[in-house]
């Protein structure tokens, strides 16, 4: 289970690398980098909130948020599928 934990960090900071970069070649990096984390951290919240209807959740703490928040959407489907990897849920 470690190996994975370890997988998944590594994908995560690969993945913020790029965005990064890719951000960098747009014409306006920090708007884009924005809108990234708002979208990223609105998709976490609305996971949050509706998971009593759904069953699906996601815990709450510096890790998921940074990863919501640096990642965008693309982050939150990444701690979705560490989550079911991980926990079988």
């Amino acid at each position: 289970m470690n190996l994975i934990k370890t997988i998944f960090i590594i994908l995560a900071s690969v993945y913020t690398v790029l965005l990064i970069i890719f951000s960098i070649l747009t014409k306006k990096p920090f708007k884009a980098l924005i809108y990234n984390g708002l979208f990223g951290l609105i998709s976490f919240v609305l996971i949050d909130l509706t998971s009593f209807l759904t069953g699906i959740w996601i815990p709450i703490n510096d890790f998921t948020v940074a990863i919501s928040l640096l990642g965008g959407l693309p982050g939150v489907i990444l701690l979705l599928i560490a989550r079911f990897l991980l926990f079988c849920v």
